[in-house]
Formats: structure tokens, sequence, C-alpha cells
């Protein structure tokens, strides 16, 4: 991964705390370092919220599908209809391995889906793959 990818400001979303961590740490191992984890909607929201009108924006979310509170697809929905914030890359990561599902999220605005449990190496594709080959387009 290139340094630049690497400084990427990461919002991770996910209430289950044992998967939050997996992830997180797998990311710091592999040299990400401005990461962020929630378990909570509403913090999460609001750190959201937040950042994007800092120096320092969010400009990737990493988030399940579903979540108590405001879920993986409001999410998507809220960050993608925004003028200010469509361009944050979403990746969905979820159980839930219905092509509906993942057909819905895709088209809500989900920049990529990774289905649990989680293949580490898909996932730094994944995140590879939504900055540095999808086109800044963003979902009104």
């Amino acid at each position: 991964m290139d340094k630049l990818l690497l400084s990427k400001k990461i919002l991770i979303f996910e209430y289950v705390l044992l998967s939050l961590k997996m992830v997180s740490n797998f990311l710091v191992k592999e040299g990400f370092d401005n990461l962020h984890e929630y378990t909570e909607s509403a913090e999460a929201w609001e750190f959201f919220v937040e950042s994007q009108i800092s120096d320092e924006p969010v400009n990737l979310v990493l988030t399940d599908l579903n979540m108590p509170g405001l879920d993986g697809m409001d999410l998507v929905q809220n960050i993608k209809s925004d003028e200010m914030t469509g361009d944050v890359k979403i990746i969905i990561i979820s159980s839930d391995h219905d092509p509906l599902v993942i057909d819905e999220a895709m088209e809500t605005g989900a920049d990529e889906y990774i289905t649990k449990p989680v293949q580490f190496d898909q996932l730094l594709e994944k995140i590879d793959y939504v900055f540095n080959t999808l086109p800044n387009l963003k979902k009104l």
C-alpha cells in the first residue's frame, strides 16, 4: 500500500466489538494510522458529521448493514445523498450474502461490499480499488 492510501481517515462502524477490533487491528498491522472506531450509531454519525467540516474529513467508511439505530443502508444513503459528503468512499462489511441486499446496497451508493467472515486480503484490495480505480462520482 502506498503512503497516501495508508494515511486516509477511516471510520469503522461495527456494533460487534470483536468484529470491529479484528478489522481495526488488521488495518493497523498493514500500516493504516488514522482509524476511528465506533460501535454506537449516534456517536459514529456525530463523529462523521464533525469530521466532514474539519480540515481532515473522513475518506472511507467501513460499516456493517445490520446496525442498531442508524443502520448501514441509512448511513450509505445519508452520506451519498449529501453534496458535501457524496465522494466519501463506503465499503459494506456484512454477513448478509443475499444478492438482492447486495444489489440494494450498491444501488444506494456503497462503493464495495464484502461478506463476512472478512477475507483481509480482499479488504485491502477493495480499499485500493475504491481509491485508485473508481471514479469520484457523487451519487445524489
